[in-house]
């Protein structure tokens, strides 16, 4: 039930996924037991970790590895917030969504995304 949050008081859980597809993900998994396996494991794993997300009690955030798959993260989750990933290396990437998980001051409270933007 999407509502409005008060981030200051719930820890946000942020997701930072990428897209299953054929050559896209689990690369180093695929060269062991071949890309459709590999791709069937990144479908299970990205499920678990939907599911956990939907049944987080705070805010939530979807980000995806590239900003034209904004479309597809929010159609899975709705009432998360989809923030695409920046570029470069983990550390880089993770930093640039820190700013989701930063208190808002006292009476500011983040909306969250209910549906795809228009």
């Amino acid at each position: 039930m999407p509502n409005e949050l008060n981030a200051t008081t719930a820890a946000t859980l942020v997701l930072v996924c990428k897209r299953p597809s054929l050559g896209h993900g689990k690369q180093r998994l695929a060269a062991q037991i071949g890309e459709p396996q590999a791709l069937w494991v990144a479908e299970q794993l990205l499920g678990c970790a939907l599911e956990d997300l939907r049944a987080w009690p705070g805010p939530t955030v979807i980000a995806p590895d590239m900003a034209e798959h904004l479309d597809w993260a929010r159609a899975l989750t709705p009432e998360a917030l989809c923030l695409p990933q920046a570029s470069g290396r983990a550390l880089e990437r993770s930093g640039s969504l820190a700013a989701c998980r930063r208190p808002l001051p006292p009476g500011v409270h983040r909306q969250r995304r209910t549906g795809p933007a228009g």
